[in-house]
């Protein structure tokens, strides 16, 4: 019990500063520290913890060597982090706390955010406001993770007030890929189909005019890359930022600003076919089952739920961005690792095939 205490005290207490760790002096000040505080911390809990191995785990495993196998010790440090939230995920026997720290995290930054939209400069940043964030698109996206990760351990008022929070936020910061997820997730929500279906295509069309009216450019970039990434997929996989689109004549012509002789992407934009690109079918395929495998598993209780939420968010959210490659994505692996320890899709034993039974 002590154990578990102090993971879940250190735990929330690293899932409040990683939204606001901020070092200008660093490359992208906003995602160096943010490494360097998982990279830190959650290798010394992991050696505390006790994690739940359930057969869905397997799957996991598969993944890691896909990953390992592609990628240099470096690029896939972050994995190895994204593995080490998960494990930690599955020895909580709460969720709570940590949910509630990084949503106060994300709080945080709302005052910078204001102060950014009325033109000061204090904090280095790419391009929109973003708080402690040096993309507005990442405030954005873990805004509305923080958000609905948090509401089904709301009452209503409050969901309502999280939920409101987060898409003023993802629309000060120019988040639409947020947006599309908070509206995505409430869509899930509701339990009446024709609701879900009105719903759905009036968000659409909403999106629709939104897009075309503010002037945005997101699809026209988005697009190319995703089209001219398909053909990057096989088997096993291979580094995306090397190849794109270098193995092929492009279909669609990239936007300068993403791909030209001296500038590469270093994702297509949507964490599903980078994931296919990096890690080949095998990594998409034992990825891909291994979410499915754990969300459909049964949801016990309001923190079940808002695991279960958190974890469809983040996948919303990749459809557009890459969410997977930031560290924010420690937050969705230590729910998806909560989440599992109700999975109840099963395997084969590997153990039986190497131990007899002794009969």
């Amino acid at each position: 019990m002590l154990i578990f205490n102090y993971n879940q005290r250190s735990l929330s207490l690293v899932f409040l500063l990683l939204p606001v760790l901020y070092w200008g002096a660093l490359d992208h000040p906003s995602s160096s520290p943010r490494w360097a505080l998982l990279s830190v911390a959650l290798p010394i809990l992991w050696l505390y913890c006790k994690p739940q191995w359930r057969n869905v785990h397997w799957l996991g495993v598969i993944f890691m060597l896909s990953v390992y196998a592609t990628l240099s010790f470096e690029q896939s440090w972050r994995f190895t982090i994204l593995a080490l939230a998960f494990i930690l995920g599955t020895s909580l026997e709460r969720i709570k706390p940590v949910v509630w720290a990084f949503f106060i995290g994300i709080i945080l930054n709302i005052p910078f955010l204001i102060f950014q939209l009325f033109g000061w400069e204090g904090l280095l940043r790419a391009d929109d406001p973003g708080g402690f964030f040096f993309n507005g698109t990442f405030l954005a996206d873990a805004a509305a993770l923080a958000a609905i990760s948090l509401s089904p351990l709301l009452p209503l008022p409050l969901t309502v007030l999280a939920l409101l929070t987060a898409l003023s936020v993802s629309l000060a910061a120019g988040g639409k890929g947020a947006i599309v997820a908070l509206g995505m997730c409430g869509i899930v929500a509701i339990p009446n189909k024709p609701a879900k279906i009105v719903l759905a295509v009036t968000g659409l069309l909403l999106f629709t005019a939104f897009i075309v009216l503010s002037g945005s450019n997101s699809i026209e970039v988005r697009i190319p890359l995703w089209v001219n990434s398909l053909l990057l997929i096989d088997f096993f996989g291979r580094d995306f930022w090397a190849l794109y689109p270098t193995v092929h004549d492009a279909i669609l012509p990239t936007d300068p600003g993403i791909f030209d002789s001296y500038v590469r992407p270093r994702t297509a934009h949507n964490d599903i076919l980078t994931v296919a690109v990096e890690f080949g079918i095998i990594g998409i395929v034992s990825l891909s089952a291994l979410v499915v495998g754990i969300i459909t598993g049964p949801k016990k209780t309001r923190e079940d739920w808002s695991a279960y939420y958190g974890v469809l968010a983040f996948v919303f959210l990749g459809l557009f961005n890459f969410p997977l490659f930031t560290p924010t994505s420690a937050f969705a692996a230590l729910l998806l690792g909560y989440l599992s320890r109700n999975s109840v899709l099963v395997f084969p034993d590997p153990r039986r095939i190497f131990i007899r039974s002794g009969k």
